[in-house]
């Protein structure tokens, strides 16, 4: 879910917020009190002195619960310890000072030296941290606690004269069937699939650099719209304004930290706004729906993201009493019968299978993740004249294909009933049999009136149909005369968004029969105008149906 909780996205500016970068320590291997460390304290860069240092090294694990095949829900009998990988490991002396730092492998080990004789303890911080050729820093913060940062201890020992091992295991909390204690392991499973994420992005691009994000999870956030920093997050999504991602943990309700699917797609929306570029609305989305493309492509790619990272064709999300509900999107097949450039299904069977090996009917690529990932951060994509939808990527992608791949992926296109191939769909058909969701875009010239028209079919805010486009060329910085004739409706709620290459440029509320406004061009080249009306996108169902405006420019 990508979020946007404002009648127009590019509308209004969203404040972003720094990073907090406090400390909340469990006790997971201990009942010892532990200390937080001193964010000034300095930092050994080296994880051991060899000259003085004795070694420490152990596993780092957490427990994961898997999900059920039957139902997708949890299935807390299979509960697995599993290594917790590229975590931050961290040596502390009695007052908490920061001694070494390392990070754990790929099987969970960890090794840092220690002075001798040296009260010290071993924290592990759920952060996955690195600064070579890759760059990236994502922490899971607590946001009903000041967004710290979460981190589990082992307990205060001496460290000795000689090598000693220190496991640390973080548990579920899961006991007799229900979350009767702390639940430790769940930042340490979110990070696991970011994990997963990472390296499908950095086999992609080796040189991949991110900038530091959240993910923002605790046991307190839960299905209730309200205020973010007391849990009530409503679902779990991606915030654009602060770039973080907000998980809910609300047990016998929704928990979201043993969904790998869901974190893995709210990581796709981070990745879309970070080194992508990404168009959505935000709102409410299903698989079946008939959705504004620029929804239907993003979503649909936070789907097949989720299963390319995690190699599986199954998405899947739990809930309910005892996290022993849930459901499944099937990513190699096509789950809806209203497929096209408008379905979130369509586009992430697509994708899945524009990735996957599989060998299933209609599944003529193979390409892996990496042509996909080229794609979408490649100018064709990122800087494209048009909204982003399905279109544009299947343009930027046949740029980096054969001619015998681009026919095999019009077969695949055409599977879906997708027939436009270039960034605005020109030659596209399907209208999901509403005639107002074609052309895409119409062409509006100097001195020429054309007709839009929308309505709420489908559903209100982001579906099909909801929003009209057009485009106007301007050859030079300039100023026009744009007219908006309601044809004598009285006191309209319209609205006018103008856009270049995806970016805001100017907005207009029309709410008077005939208004005439002038448009600065403020450069050259191709301008978007999205229209829509109030009632057909205030989500209130006693309202809106099939509304036209005339638009003419001089």
């Amino acid at each position: 879910m990508f979020q946007n909780d404002f009648k127009a996205q590019a509308r209004k500016a969203v404040a972003l917020f720094s990073l907090l970068l406090s400390t909340s320590l469990f006790n997971a291997c201990s009942s010892n009190d532990a200390e937080e460390t001193d964010p000034d304290s300095p930092i050994d860069q080296s994880p051991s002195n060899p000259e003085t240092d004795v070694t420490i090294s152990g596993t780092v694990t957490f427990d994961f619960i898997p999900h059920r095949t039957t139902n997708s829900a949890l299935n807390y009998l299979e509960t697995q310890a599993r290594a917790a990988r590229g975590v931050t490991v961290q040596l502390l002396d009695a007052r908490g000072q920061l001694l070494r730092e390392t990070r754990s492998d790929e099987s969970g080990a960890y090794s840092l030296g220690a002075p001798e004789n040296t009260q010290v303890r071993v924290r592990v911080v759920a952060e996955l941290e690195r600064n070579d050729n890759a760059d990236w820093q994502i922490r899971v913060a607590d946001n009903t606690d000041g967004n710290a940062i979460y981190a589990m201890s082992g307990s205060l020992t001496t460290s000795g004269n000689a090598d000693s091992t220190r496991d640390l295991h973080a548990p579920s909390g899961w006991v007799d069937d229900e979350y009767n204690a702390e639940r430790v392991a769940g930042p340490f499973a979110i990070l696991d699939a970011i994990y997963d994420a990472l390296v499908l992005l950095e086999a992609a691009d080796p040189n991949v650099s991110l900038e530091p994000a959240e993910i923002r999870w605790s046991t307190e956030n839960r299905a209730i719209d309200g205020e973010l920093e007391d849990g009530d997050i409503g679902t779990s999504f991606f915030h654009p304004g602060n770039g973080n991602i907000y998980l809910l943990g609300w047990a016998d309700n929704d928990t979201d930290e043993y969904d790998r699917s869901v974190i893995q797609h709210e990581f796709a929306h981070l990745i879309e706004h970070q080194i992508m570029r990404t168009d959505n609305i935000g709102g409410t989305h299903r698989t079946d729906d008939a959705l504004d493309m620029r929804v239907a492509f993003s979503e649909g790619w936070g789907n097949a993201f989720a299963g390319m990272a995690a190699n599986d064709p199954f998405y899947r999300d739990s809930g309910g009493p005892n996290q022993d509900l849930g459901f499944a999107i099937a990513l190699e097949e096509i789950e809806t019968s209203l497929t096209g450039w408008f379905s979130e299904g369509s586009i992430n069977n697509l994708l899945f299978d524009i990735f996957d090996t599989g060998d299933e009917s209609g599944d003529e690529l193979a390409l892996g993740f990496t042509p996909i990932y080229q794609a979408m951060t490649h100018a064709n994509f990122v800087e494209s004249e048009a909204m982003l939808g399905l279109h544009v990527f299947v343009e930027s992608l046949n740029g980096l294909l054969t001619l015998e791949q681009q026919t095999a992926l019009s077969n695949m296109l055409a599977i879906h009933n997708i027939t436009g191939e270039d960034a605005f769909g020109f030659a596209e058909t399907n209208d999901a049999s509403n005639a107002d969701a074609l052309p895409l875009y119409q062409v509006l010239d100097v001195g020429s009136t054309i007709e839009l028209c929308t309505n709420n079919t489908y559903g209100e805010w982001n579906k099909l149909a909801n929003r009209r486009f057009i485009y106007l060329d301007a050859a030079a910085a300039e100023t026009r005369t744009l007219t908006f004739d309601s044809n004598g409706r009285a006191a309209p709620e319209i609205w006018i968004d103008i856009f270049q290459r995806g970016e805001f440029v100017e907005g207009y509320l029309i709410e008077d029969s005939q208004v005439e406004v002038d448009f600065e061009a403020p450069a050259s080249g191709r301008y978007i105008l999205e229209y829509y009306e109030e009632p057909n996108v205030d989500d209130n169902a006693m309202t809106g149906g099939r509304v036209c405006i005339n638009v003419s420019l001089d």
